[in-house]
């Protein structure tokens, strides 16, 4: 039996397998990229929701050093502190923390002075849970099938670019073939 032949056979059941298994994980891979996305606009989204609070400019004032600010506003800032500046002159500086357990500080960027935490804090739950969603498909806790999901949605992800491949792959080499294979046809009707 030739190499051919047996290709032929096995090929169907490569098909359907690697149909099967990047349905099931496409699942998972599908609420990641979604929260994803949302999550890469938090800031923005978080800024317009909760209409961030704003800094009256007092006349003929100047910003205060990054240094001078963090140390009047006792922000403590470790290693995994984002810290945005904004050019505009009524935003305040914002001290975001990466391990999510301290809330976010908002500073005054002419006094120095830690601005009070917006009432409600609706919108920090909601990219929280969502955060959830991302990381471990809802768990709050990241231990348990949450996080073993979203590990084995990307391996699987991984082996269906490789089996893929093996399925793009033709039998044959010629310019005719690789052309129609990575040049789409948009003259073509549909069936």
């Amino acid at each position: 039996m030739s190499d051919a032949s047996i290709w032929a056979r096995v090929r169907p059941v490569f098909f359907w397998l690697h149909l099967a298994v990047g349905v099931t994980a496409g699942a998972v891979i599908l609420v990641m990229s979604v929260t994803g996305a949302l999550l890469g606009f938090e800031r923005q989204l978080a800024t317009a929701i909760d209409d961030a609070p704003r800094v009256t400019v007092p006349a003929g004032a100047t910003r205060l050093p990054l240094d001078t600010l963090l140390a009047r506003a006792d922000a403590n800032v470790s290693a995994g502190a984002i810290i945005s500046m904004d050019r505009s002159a009524e935003v305040p500086v914002l001290v975001r923390y990466a391990s999510r357990v301290r809330s976010d500080v908002r500073i005054d960027p002419y006094s120095g002075r830690a601005l009070p935490q917006r009432a409600g804090g609706r919108t920090q739950a909601f990219f929280q849970r969502l955060r959830e969603w991302h990381r471990f498909v809802g768990q709050a806790n990241g231990r348990g099938w949450g996080r073993v999901a979203t590990g084995a949605a990307n391996l699987l992800f991984l082996g269906l670019v490789l089996s893929g491949l093996c399925l793009w792959w033709p039998d044959r080499w010629s310019h005719a073939i690789v052309r129609a294979q990575l040049v789409p046809a948009f003259r073509m009707r549909p069936k």
